[in-house]
């Protein structure tokens, strides 16, 4: 040093990224540094099959589009090609892992009977949902190798996973490397040891100071903040039916429902929304092209409009009976298997007639059900006001509010473990 110059005869040189050869110079210096500074790496662990259908990758990209300061990846099973295609469709960065074994059990000998009477003129609650539902809840397979190493190589903030039922080892080891973990929908073995499990699907009757369940957690996709809600009015008829079973409707309650309802007195418009990965596409518009009152479309980018639209819906009771309730349109629900049999939040408190098992469902009961509704103004008006008088447009606010106050307290033990 002289006093001539700053620099010594000894120089090194240190390459640093962009972000940490950002030169303070002004106010918004300073807040560009502020973001960088706060800015988290997020792993999104998710999939999507016809077997487990497409909500969990949708949720992802809800919890994605709201993240835009931070960054967000996706890691997706190389052998789950459904969720790929989704993931590559919405631009997202992503990665595959080599393929995991999943044992989840959907169906299960002991089937639930109806939950509700819908011969009836009044909505009847019936909360005696069988609690001996027998959901295979032992360790999946969602976790290889592979799948650690690309996680450890993209070495995240916070972990999310959003594959059902997690491994008690697989938490295990992402605990053991500081991540922060959030699961959504497990009641696997690894729930008991992540940071924070939300379940909107199932409502937990054992309280547990990690797990955070019913629908304030349910994260509603964009476009419905944004839809109008309906209102339906005395003297409002049945005008068009909507048919929307999931993005893959493995026990096609599509085809099952579509052929009750033409043997029904209705006659008016039919909609049906087919999922991406719903697998007789061409079958079935083949089948009923004849029928001129039908209308089949193919994973709609705007289905909340299609749900606002419709006067009366049917649909499995997974995520899409959430956006119908958003939206307060009169919903029958037929479920896919027996772990839809837990989901509580399809039953007659919040609006909806829910059926019991589909494949269990004969076409006299779905015609009876509808018609029903079709001539009883009274009960859609009702189901109506249920709806719209939840909450689900706070979901995510919910969710965020406990993973930062839950996270903050995770990086202060993990500063004072060193």
């Amino acid at each position: 040093m002289s006093e001539n110059s700053r620099m010594g005869e000894n120089i090194n040189l240190i390459e640093l990224n962009p972000h940490e050869s950002i030169d303070i110079d002004n106010y918004e210096d300073w807040w560009v540094a502020e973001r960088l500074i706060n800015k988290k790496r997020v792993v999104i662990k998710t999939d999507a099959t016809n077997e487990i259908g497409t909500g969990h990758i949708y949720r992802g990209l809800a919890i994605a589009s709201k993240l835009p300061n931070h960054e967000v990846l996706f890691l997706l099973d190389e052998d789950k090609k459904l969720g790929i295609e989704i993931i590559e469709s919405y631009n997202y960065p992503y990665l595959t892992h080599k393929s995991t074994k999943n044992h989840i059990n959907f169906e299960s000998d002991n089937n639930n009977s109806n939950n509700f009477n819908s011969n009836s003129n009044s909505i009847i609650e019936d909360n005696s949902i069988n609690s001996s539902i027998d959901i295979d809840n032992k360790d999946d397979g969602h976790y290889n190798d592979d799948l650690m190493e690309k996680i450890k190589e993209y070495d995240p903030d916070i972990v999310i996973n959003d594959i059902l039922n997690t491994s008690y080892e697989y938490i295990s080891l992402l605990k053991k490397n500081n991540y922060f973990v959030v699961n959504f929908e497990d009641i696997g073995d690894g729930a008991k040891v992540a940071d924070i499990v939300f379940d909107a699907l199932y409502e937990h009757q054992i309280p547990s100071k990690n797990v955070y369940s019913g629908y304030k957690y349910y994260i509603l996709k964009d476009e419905f903040y944004f839809q109008k809600q309906k209102e339906i009015k005395k003297h409002d008829s049945v005008n068009e039916i909507l048919l929307t079973f999931g993005g893959t409707d493995p026990n096609d309650l599509t085809r099952k429902t579509l052929n009750a309802i033409l043997n029904s007195k209705y006659k008016g418009i039919i909609t049906i929304i087919l999922g991406l990965g719903y697998k007789d596409k061409k079958g079935i518009k083949k089948e009923f092209n004849k029928h001129s009152n039908v209308e089949i479309f193919e994973n709609v980018k705007n289905i909340s409009e299609y749900m606002y639209k419709a006067d009366l819906i049917f649909t499995s009771a997974g995520r899409t009976m959430y956006e119908i309730a958003s939206i307060g349109v009169p919903c029958i629900c037929l479920c896919q298997n027996n772990r839809e049999l837990t989901h509580t939040f399809a039953n007659a408190k919040n609006g909806f007639i829910n059926l019991g098992l589909g494949k269990d469902i004969d076409e006299e009961e779905i015609i009876d059900t509808m018609e029903n509704l079709i001539n009883n103004t009274n009960i859609r008006i009702e189901m109506n006001k249920r709806m719209l008088n939840i909450d689900l447009k706070h979901g995510f606010e919910n969710i965020m509010d406990i993973v930062k106050n839950k996270y903050k307290k995770h990086i202060d033990i993990v500063s004072y473990s060193y």
